[in-house]
């Protein structure tokens, strides 16, 4: 850990957790809340114009009544996940609960209202001049009408929703709690330091293989001790998911989490033939690289071991200005976007005590700005890490000034952009490259990065959908669980990891499993990769005429399915050659790895 690595701070938001404006807020929160239960849905409409009326009103309403509950919330969620003993954060953030529950049953009371439209009306309205002002909302209000028809009674969403805040979401809570202040002594330099495990996994990535085994074996010995607890949590979430998939008529909670990505069966299909195809390529490059650190195979812990130019340490000033540098090269806008987040404060980067693990950036809409979390471990890992989140930072820019409703964007489209931010850096980076040491330093990591969010997020996959159906039957153990993610493992990594070290202990300390209202928190990230591949092929050919289209691309990411919005490109998503040639700019990556 390093005090010189930045902490995030929302003070424009709200001074501090007893700020006159934060209460403020909780109390017009309050009153909203009371004014729900009286509220009155309009009877059925009976012509374009009432209808164009009544669903103005009620989009106006949705942002009056989610804007306090949002910028709360995220300024709880900032603290909380920075800081899991603050307890008056705790407090606030699940005082919020009661006034989710009634903006999620005013929810199923509009989408109720919303599906009795008759559809005679529904299409002469969109046919009408009566819609003209509606219309960059017309996607995102039939998507809310096929979304009706997965709603359970009234009464049954109301009871769901309180189960969910106190059940499922609990859960949650819980396994976020037990991994933050999970910590272990690790030896660094001859001096054992009682570590957080999010700092101990960073020396995953040191250059001595005997320093990278011992830092697995540390961490797993840790979790070891804990399995239960998270085994617990996991088995709550996900049996939760299995009933109410079910219940709301899914027939599981893979179609349900793909239509929630607003990906149809035929283009998940082709995504994951396509993961599927690339197994062989990855092991190609793993094998290469085992053979470059001087090992018969590689280990967990060596997936992201460095090779090449290994010895160079990032600074927290190196990577902003490294970062910078590389983003002017794009477009001006994502340069000053990111100097914004550098300068202001957005990124928490320093792994400490109470603290999660990973990394994310949430979007502040009160403030058209973005906050990243990371865990810096100063090497080019972190600095890529960075530019992921500052990816997502951008996307939310590219959005500013968008209602709430015109900004639900799927997972898939929102890994695109962060990975895109990633290929562009990366890419740029090796245009620089001083010598072939550097040159394979960096592919190495594009290849890191690429395996990660291919063959491991597959992996992953597996993981989750055998999980699944187990959980349908009974709870699984934390033993069962290990076992379940090696599996998975080797049918994903092959012959190319060491059957003897792999990483079990997955499950335990990725959030993503544990978000309750998103299952199948994965394969977004492989269709990312490969969205995102063939987006920067397109701007090698045309480029900075491709910036205005890219920029526009992410701006609408809420209003449009990724097929759709691929179709702008040209691209058909449901088809083998398009993923085929993202996975060929891949192969080229490797067969450059193999030669150097």
């Amino acid at each position: 850990m390093s005090r010189d690595l930045p902490h995030w701070q929302l003070k424009e938001l709200y001074p501090s957790l007893d700020s006159p404006e934060l209460k403020a807020d909780l109390l017009k929160i309050k009153n909203n809340v009371a004014a729900l239960k009286e509220y009155e849905f309009p009877p059925c409409p009976k012509s374009v114009e009432e209808l164009a009326s009544d669903l103005s009103k009620m989009i106006k309403l949705e942002e009056e009544l989610i804007d306090p509950v949002e910028a709360i919330g995220v300024y709880c969620h900032s603290i909380i996940t920075t800081d899991s003993y603050n307890g008056e954060a705790v407090r606030i953030d699940s005082s919020l609960d009661g006034a989710k529950i009634a903006l999620s049953l005013l929810q199923v009371r509009y989408l109720k209202w919303l599906a009795s439209i008759p559809q005679k009306l529904w299409d002469d309205f969109w046919s009408s001049s009566a819609s003209e002002e509606l219309k960059d909302f017309r996607f995102a209000l039939q998507e809310e009408r096929y979304n009706a028809a997965h709603l359970l009674s009234e009464k049954e969403e109301e009871l769901a929703a309180k189960l969910e805040q106190c059940g499922t979401q609990a859960w949650a809570k819980m396994q976020g709690l037990i991994t933050s202040r999970a910590t272990a002594d690790f030896t660094v330099d001859g001096e054992t330091k009682r570590m957080p495990l999010t700092a101990i996994r960073a020396y995953q990535t040191n250059s001595d293989p005997e320093v990278r085994l011992r830092a697995q074996k540390t961490e797993e010995a840790a979790w070891k001790t804990i399995e239960d607890q998270i085994a617990a949590c996991l088995n709550g979430v996900k049996g939760s998911a299995n009933t109410m998939a079910k219940a709301r008529g899914y027939s599981s909670a893979l179609e349900q989490s793909l239509r929630i990505s607003r990906l149809d069966d035929e283009t998940f299909s082709a995504l994951w033939d396509a993961m599927q195809r690339s197994f062989p390529l990855f092991r190609r490059y793993f094998k290469s690289k085992a053979k470059k650190l001087g090992l018969p195979k590689l280990r967990w812990c060596d997936l992201d071991a460095p090779v090449g130019s290994s010895t160079k340490r990032y600074s927290f000033e190196d990577c902003q200005s490294f970062l910078l540098r590389h983003f002017a090269n794009f477009t001006p806008e994502m340069h000053d976007l990111a100097k914004r987040a550098f300068d202001n404060n957005w990124i928490d980067a320093e792994p400490r005590d109470g603290k999660r693990g990973g990394a994310f950036c949430m979007p502040v809409r009160k403030l058209e700005e973005s906050r990243v979390m990371a865990n810096y471990g100063y090497n080019f890992d972190s600095v890529n890490c960075l530019a992921h989140e500052l990816g997502h930072a951008f996307h939310n820019y590219c959005m500013r000034g968008l209602p709430a409703k015109q900004r639900k964007c799927p997972m898939t489209l929102a890994e695109t952009a962060s990975i895109m931010n990633e290929v562009v850096v990366s890419s740029s980076a090796i245009k620089e490259a001083e010598s072939k040491e550097e040159e394979l330093y960096i592919l190495e990591n594009m290849l890191t990065s690429a395996s990660g969010v291919i063959v491991d997020i597959a992996s992953r996959f597996l993981f989750e959908k055998e999980v699944m159906k187990r959980r349908e039957e009974n709870e699984l153990t934390a033993k069962e669980l290990c076992a379940i993610m090696e599996e998975a493992q080797n049918a994903t990594f092959g012959d190319a990891l060491d059957e003897n070290c792999r990483g079990p202990y997955m499950w335990t300390w990725k959030p993503h499993y544990y978000f309750s209202g998103f299952n199948f928190y994965n394969y977004p990230y492989a269709f990312g990769q490969l969205f995102a591949l063939a987006l920067y092929s397109l701007y090698k050919k045309e480029g900075q005429t491709f910036i205005p289209k890219y920029m526009g691309f992410l701006r609408s990411a809420g209003q449009d399915s990724p097929r759709g919005l691929a179709a702008r490109f040209g691209y058909n998503i449901t088809k083998k050659e398009f993923w085929d040639n993202s996975l060929s700019v891949i192969e080229g990556w490797i067969n450059r790895y193999e030669e150097l």
